[in-house]
């Protein structure tokens, strides 16, 4: 059999791959018996290895050893190649339909677009003279046949589209692998690209971490003499070691006073009153909205709380302000706001803090979501301190959409001590058609926010109220009121797609 003569002081690496891995051509010439009798003879250890790929790769040679001879122990050759080669390409499979559903929608809408017509061909009136139809086609009669030519042009052109469609997804497995290149190459060139500039920034940092030449003479003379002479002795004390107990003591002590401060002399807001005390400090939790850390720094009832910590209480989110810039003006400004409004200014801000948070994690899925799957149904506006999110924008007729904003309301005194409260929380709105709808069985879930969650549940009662209306003009037939024929409506709440409704057309099918 045709094969390449490997001697032991050849290296395959350095070889070229026509040369690892000849085929068998025209200009290439078998070895006698006599030839391989020569070689084994004069070269010592050396073997013949099988011309082709699939048999190198697998391992199989001229032999029934399990490694492959002719290559060297620690070579890549000479153990299980599959373990040498990177991951495979990852599929992409989001946004994938199947065919049959758009087969089956495009005859559903044939059918009713075919009986539209015929309704409508028989509400156009073709005129009579003397009881007999005339000789010549009527202007009715020439509409008639005009109405039905443009909904078979129409309807060609659908299945033309079908057509290519079915053909195209013959190739679905090349196309796929394009697909799955292209979203590959695309990481690639973002990792290349993050790498660069994590690069660059790495360069900006390291500018200031440069270390400056050693000062010898200073360095010298400290360790000769053990002092600096021509520095100033500005008499700072060594930091003294507290014990764990006095600690552990001064905490108690903290504690105690904020529960004293906390009962007798703080005047706390109503959202505020769900807090504990603990490790030095009182912690305010406020549901689906923050927690936060405040502690004295005096036993002084008189004297305002400090800022300690705060952390968000709902998600997407992260679990706190991030430390930099951004945190010590944040901390600045609720310190300011205890020392002169107190706890009721400070809630005040980090209410309206988290609300205006929130709308703009609402803003950024919705961007998102433009991005994905719903890149041709959905548009998003932003009025103000209001997001409206518009769906089904290519179907004709009026708009349907939905307005999320600050709903403010105030809350009724429990008792005349008590102040009228302003209650203000994310709330939204529904207009279907046009109209608003006064009663929406929906309720924001603010501790898990989700626009895509929210959208599901309103596409899903504007469908479900397009089949409750259908459902009930059926109902006015003699065949379905006397329950000869039957309906069927599914209609669930979170997932539009699977809300149906099955029309029984005969007594036999449905």
């Amino acid at each position: 059999m045709p094969g390449l003569l490997k001697s032991e002081q050849d290296d395959p690496q350095d070889l070229p791959l026509s040369q690892r891995f000849p085929t068998k051509s025209a200009n290439m010439v078998d070895y006698t018996d006599t030839d391989r009798t020569e070689d084994r003879n004069h070269r010592e250890g050396s073997s013949i290895i099988n011309g082709s790929l699939g048999e190198v790769i697998s391992g199989q040679t001229n032999g029934n050893s399990s490694a492959m001879e002719g290559f060297p122990a620690n070579s890549i050759y000479a153990g299980d190649y599959s373990r040498q080669l990177p991951p495979e390409i990852a599929r992409i499979t989001l946004g994938y339909l199947p065919l049959s559903s758009l087969i089956t929608r495009l005859v559903q809408e044939s059918f009713n677009g075919i009986t539209e017509v015929i309704n409508e061909m028989s509400e156009v009136q073709i005129p009579q003279l003397n009881g007999a139809v005339p000789a010549n086609p009527s202007q009715g009669n020439v509409q008639k046949k005009t109405r039905l030519l443009e909904f078979a042009h129409d309807r060609r052109a659908q299945f033309i589209k079908i057509l290519v469609l079915s053909q195209w997804s013959r190739r679905m497995e090349s196309i796929g692998r394009v697909i799955d290149i292209k979203a590959w190459l695309d990481a690639q060139t973002r990792q290349y690209e993050g790498a660069c500039s994590w690069i660059g920034e790495l360069r900006r940092i390291m500018a200031f971490e440069r270390t400056p030449n050693p000062d010898l003479r200073t360095a010298l003379e400290a360790l000769s003499l053990g002092k600096i002479l021509y520095l100033p002795d500005l008499g700072y004390l060594p930091p003294v070691q507290v014990p764990p107990q006095r600690l552990l003591t001064a905490l108690r002590g903290i504690n105690t006073q904020l529960t004293i401060r906390m009962r007798l002399h703080e005047n706390i807001p109503p959202p505020l009153k769900r807090y504990s005390i603990s490790n030095g400090r009182v912690t305010f939790k406020v549901p689906n909205e923050f927690e936060l850390d405040l502690s004295i720094a005096d036993e002084n009832p008189s004297s305002q709380l400090y800022f300690i910590d705060f952390r968000f209480s709902f998600s997407p989110t992260s679990a706190g302000v991030a430390q930099g810039p951004m945190r010590d003006d944040f901390e600045a400004r609720i310190n300011i706001l205890l020392r002169h409004e107190g706890l009721k200014g400070c809630y005040d801000f980090l209410h309206n803090f988290i609300l205006t948070h929130k709308l703009n994690i609402f803003r950024h899925q919705g961007h998102l979501m433009l991005q994905a799957s719903w890149s041709e149904h959905l548009k998003v506006e932003t009025v103000h301190r209001s997001l409206i999110i518009q769906y089904w924008v290519t179907r004709p007729g009026a708009k349907s959409w939905i307005e999320l904003g600050i709903r403010r309301r105030h809350a009724k005194r429990s008792s005349w001590l008590q102040e009228e409260e302003d209650e203000s929380q994310i709330g939204f709105r529904w207009f279907c058609g046009g109209k608003e709808i006064a009663d929406v069985p929906l309720t924001i879930d603010l501790g898990e926010l989700s626009l895509e969650t929210i959208l599901k549940r309103i596409i899903s009662a504007h469908t479900n109220a397009i089949f409750k209306e259908t459902r009930t003009r059926l109902r006015e037939c003699h065949l379905y009121a006397r329950k000869t024929l039957t309906l069927k409506h599914t209609r669930p709440i979170t997932e539009p797609a699977a809300s149906n409704m099955r029309v029984q057309l005969t007594k036999s099918q449905s």
